[in-house]
């Protein structure tokens, strides 16, 4: 459809007497501010904290990006995590790996996500440039 996604959850889920939080924002701090920072960029996950630690590097880029975000890629796109994890693209399965992947850049728009941990991160936009986002409300 073109748009951005952001997948969201209820606060918690019961499992008999245990609260289980469903909803995780990849912030780089707790603040409030930050924290309101990645939910209106789109930095979450769901189910589980671990694909939120999803880390993207861009072709030669020594810079990491994350879930939620827009990049530009020409060559090749990294993707590196902790644990085994499932890459989807553009919403078909990819593979399962061991922390790291790399996947060829395409001209047109991509969509990365990561399953792990029984959790679902947020997309990764590869030349999308409806997913850029220059200013916060």
């Amino acid at each position: 459809r073109k748009r951005r996604m952001v997948p969201l959850a209820g606060s918690d889920s019961r499992n008999g007497k245990h609260l289980h939080p469903t909803m995780f924002v990849a912030a780089p701090a707790r603040t409030p501010q930050a924290l309101r920072e990645g939910f209106l960029r789109g930095r979450m996950c769901v189910r589980s904290p671990e694909p939120c630690g999803l880390r993207v590097y861009v072709d030669d880029e020594g810079l990491p990006h994350g879930v939620g975000e827009s990049v530009r890629a020409k060559q090749r796109i990294e993707l590196r995590w902790q644990g085994d994890g499932e890459v989807f693209k553009n919403g078909e399965s990819y593979g399962a790996y061991d922390g790291h992947v790399t996947v060829p850049a395409e001209s047109g728009c991509m969509l990365l996500r990561l399953v792990a941990d029984g959790g679902y991160s947020a997309p990764v936009y590869v030349n999308c440039p409806f997913a850029d986002i220059e200013t916060l409300p």
